[in-house]
């Protein structure tokens, strides 16, 4: 088909002697490669001769396929000494079919017609009904007048296999799923189905027949195709039905690229998935460029020379839609940028400066337990693709993969760095990649320099009116914090979630690339962008499924309020949405096959409730994120009436609205959409003053002395703004000082504990169980690489089963049965015995015999159990 469509593309002019020497290099390789192509090389050796102006030049083919039929008889010459025999005729295991006829060749029967057509067996049509409706297709296509020696070729190539095929004894194919001697003639049979479309495309009930029919192709090719790892034997007479579907069920795939990287069953799938998609992505860009290639010069050749007028760009409302950063704005950034990465570095400095000598600062300031299966990961990256579940004694396979985790530990591989460096590291990038988007994205929708720099800190440093609470804290309540996920939830605090959630902020980063390179092509109408925007999603996607939720969700409402306002279908976005899931719908497709097929990590989704944190009502909201969403919401015009919206004011208010949404979608993981929704939040906020309340205060004060304008009026409130909401972070800030100065668990270790954990890694497999408060659980597989008993309130399977068992394992009162009880049901190897478990009860392993020490220090004394 390359060979025909170098010919093709060369209508009405000179073909050159390079092309004439490809042509016949490919009709001599087909040829080579499968002999039955020899009928379809013939039929384009004679459609290249007729579309020579000069045929003589045909020799230039003739000469191009001599080479690779001196191949094939070099290649017969060594293996049969003789060079003109073709190989079938010495297979033993088709020795009688291959002697019948010639080559197995007699005349065209019914049966084997039926067989290679509607037959359940090897039926083309049952398995890709779709082409089918390339004989209709020749019938539009002859109709058209157009290409008529094009369309001989493409019929004479589909009827000669159907012949050839329906003539052989062996038309099954043998070891096969589907027809494969038709193979070379499938291209000659989309042609007429282009004509197809295009003759009757526009009625619906072609376009359902079309679709339908599609489906079922790719559903049965494709699934037949990757199921098993071996060929359906002759006994399976519905190869589909008896083979494929059991082989699906059972897991049983095809051995693909993915079972190299070590993926195990269906995610094996996942690279092949995103190399089509990716290789579908450039496809489609190809065409598009060409359909505006020839629109170009359509329209070009059709406009009067004299003048030319302008094309307006759809969705473009701004007279600036590339809007450059400013020297200055940019010593800005990096100025903030630097002082904020600072600023949250002061307490980890001060946590390990300040440390005691018998004591370890663990590197950590917030939500250790979530950091434990973190590091837990990043740990087992070291050495794996995909890591278990070691914070929970189930056994349980490899399975998992976290692309962020991951590339940290092949760091750490290669430089020998420790988590703590690292972790550092992966901190100060995260804030300075988000902060430095953030801006960009901001470029593209608020004008002037104040704005954007109000914007911009704002987004960085507003925490809400949660420091209310501790003034009341320590006033009213007499020392209880109320509410106090209204002060400490991270998601949507960008200061925060720099302090001491880096991982958030990075996804941040994504989110707000996405939407940035998206916005560029709606822009410039170009698709290259959305196809960009689809790997960075996909990159998301690897270590943060949930938040592509979030893009769907804006850019999918987006596209449909631009196709309601204008009216037309706004055929740009709805590509960029389209190319945007297929590239990164595969982390997604990941996750939800994990969680139901897999019974660890379905029971860790369903134990996300055990946190209790969800979303806060709107009362609580309001506490959390203050005075710029109270702004937001009151000055907040809606979507109607959609045509008094520029696209970024309908893109800004989308985001603002469809993120609300989402944040209570119904699942315990619903929080975390809380994430980058301070971006649309803080822009409304500041246009809300702008445009809203500086100008009412201005005309409130008209009359006064100190009358001042509407923008300078905006300029006064956005400082105070700024002001207002920067006391809470202040108090989350000084506060960890304060936490740390206590040099107490969960953030520091004694010296003791850390070189107990340090023994076990050295002298334990890393597959033993260790059994030990939770306070040392959480640590267990980062530091000793060993599975831990009783670790996170998540990924601890059971939860609260186990944590019970823990403290009634170290509690006096209870009888020696239930711990052999606890300690053989799971498998416990080690008893971890320091400060952290005394305080759970007075229970001394070294006092019974069920336990023989190994491990002993002043503070800390590790227990094998006996066997």
């Amino acid at each position: 088909f390359a060979a025909f469509y170098l010919v093709f593309m060369k209508q009405g002019e000179r073909i050159g002697v390079g092309r004439l020497l490809a042509v016949g290099l490919l009709l001599g390789y087909a040829v080579i490669t499968e002999y039955p192509a020899v009928l379809i090389a013939a039929i384009l050796f004679l459609y290249t001769f007729y579309r020579l102006r000069d045929r003589r030049r045909i020799i230039w083919a003739v000469l191009a396929g001599i080479p690779p039929g001196l191949l094939l008889a070099a290649y017969n010459f060594a293996i049969f000494h003789t060079p003109l025999p073709v190989g079938y005729s010495y297979s033993e295991l088709w020795v009688e079919q291959h002697h019948t006829g010639f080559m197995s060749l007699t005349w065209p029967r019914w049966s084997a017609a039926w067989g290679i057509t509607f037959g359940l067996f090897r039926g083309l049509f049952v398995l890709s009904p779709v082409l089918l409706l390339a004989v209709p297709g020749f019938v539009a296509w002859w109709r058209t007048r157009e290409r008529r020696p094009e369309w001989l070729v493409a019929l004479i190539s589909v009827l000669a296999f159907f012949l050839f095929n329906a003539s052989s004894i062996m038309w099954w194919g043998g070891f096969a799923i589907g027809p494969r001697y038709l193979l070379p003639m499938f291209p000659f049979m989309i042609l007429p189905i282009a004509y197809f479309v295009r003759r009757w495309g526009r009625r619906i009930w072609v376009q359902v027949l079309v679709g339908t029919l599609s489906i079922w192709s790719l559903a049965a090719v494709w699934g037949l195709t990757l199921a098993g790892q071996h060929f359906p034997t002759e006994e399976h007479r519905f190869p589909l039905w008896e083979y494929a579907w059991p082989a699906w069920r059972q897991g049983n795939i095809a051995r693909n690229a993915g079972m190299l990287l070590r993926l195990p069953g269906l995610v094996s799938l996942l690279p092949l998935v995103v190399v089509v998609m990716a290789v579908l992505g450039v496809l489609f860009l190809l065409s598009v460029r060409g359909d505006r290639r020839r629109k170009s010069l359509s329209i070009s050749s059709n406009l009067p020379q004299r003048k030319r007028p302008e094309m307006a760009t759809p969705g473009l409302s701004s007279p600036q839609s590339d809007r450059p950063v400013s020297n200055p704005e940019r010593v800005f950034v990096w100025v903030v940028i630097v002082g904020v990465l600072l600023l949250t570095s002061l307490p980890y400095l001060y946590g390990y400066l300040s440390c005691p000598p018998d004591k370890q600062f663990m590197g950590l300031m917030l939500d250790v337990p979530d950091h434990g299966q973190y590091l837990s990961w990043f740990r087992g990256f070291q050495d794996s693709w995909l890591v278990s579940n070691k914070l929970t004694p189930e056994p349980n396979r490899p399975v998992f993969f976290n692309l962020v985790w991951w590339a940290l530990a092949q760091i750490a591989r290669f430089t020998g760095l420790s988590y703590a460096p690292l972790y550092q590291m992966f901190r100060w990038v995260s804030g300075a990649v988000f902060l430095w988007v953030l801006y960009r994205f901001i470029v593209y929708f608020v004008r002037g320099v104040w704005q954007r720099r109000v914007v911009f800190l704002l987004t960085t440093l507003s925490s809400g009116l949660g420091w209310i609470l501790v003034v009341l804290k320590y006033t009213l309540t007499k020392g209880e914090l109320l509410y106090p996920l209204d002060v400490y939830i991270a998601e949507g605090n960008t200061f925060l979630c720099i302090l001491g959630y880096p991982h958030f902020i990075f996804a941040a980063a994504f989110i707000v690339g996405v939407f940035t390179l998206l916005w560029q092509g709606y822009q410039k109408q170009q698709l290259r962008y959305a196809v960009l925007a689809g790997v960075v999603a996909l990159i998301l996607g690897l270590h943060h499924a949930y938040d592509l939720i979030i893009l769907y969700g804006v850019w999918g409402v987006f596209f449909l309020l631009v196709w309601l306002r204008a009216r037309r279908f706004p055929k740009h976005l709805f590509w960029s949405e389209v190319i945007l899931g297929l590239i990164s719908f595969g982390p997604a497709l990941y996750a939800v096959y994990l969680t139901s097929t897999d019974p660890i990590w379905a029971e860790v989704l369903e134990q996300f409730a055990n946190a209790g944190v969800y979303t806060p009502d709107p009362f609580h909201l309001l506490i959390l994120f203050g005075l710029p969403l109270a702004i937001a919401a009151l000055t907040w015009t809606g979507v109607v009436p959609l045509h008094n919206l520029d696209d970024q004011s309908l893109f800004i208010c989308t985001w603002f609205g469809v993120g609300f949404l989402l944040n209570y979608i119904p699942t315990d993981f619903q929080i975390h959409m809380l994430n980058s929704w301070q971006v649309p939040m803080m822009i409304l906020a500041v246009r809300g003053i702008r445009h809203y309340i500086g100008p009412a205060v201005s005309e409130w004060f008209s009359n006064r002395r100190w009358a001042q304008s509407p923008e300078r009026i905006s300029q006064y409130l956005m400082v105070l703004l700024l002001i207002v909401v920067l006391p809470t972070n202040v108090y989350l800030w000084a506060w960890r000082f304060v936490e740390l100065r206590r040099y107490d668990y969960p953030y520091y270790l004694h010296r003791d504990e850390v070189a107990a954990l340090n023994w076990l890694d050295k002298n334990t497999d890393a597959a033993e169980v260790v059994l030990s408060s939770i306070t040392i659980g959480q640590y267990v597989p980062a530091l000793s690489g060993n599975t831990a008993f009783l670790a996170h309130w998540a990924q601890t399977v059971d939860f609260y089963d186990k944590t019970e068992r823990v403290k009634r394992f170290f509690d006096a009162a209870v009888s020696d049965d239930e711990r052999v009880d606890t300690l053989h049901t799971f498998d416990v190897a080690y008893i971890f015995y320091g400060p952290a478990e005394r305080v759970l009860g007075k229970y001394d392993p070294g006092e019974s015999s069920l336990f023989t020490e190994v491990f002993s220090s002043p503070q800390v004394r590790i227990y094998a159990v006996q066997e």
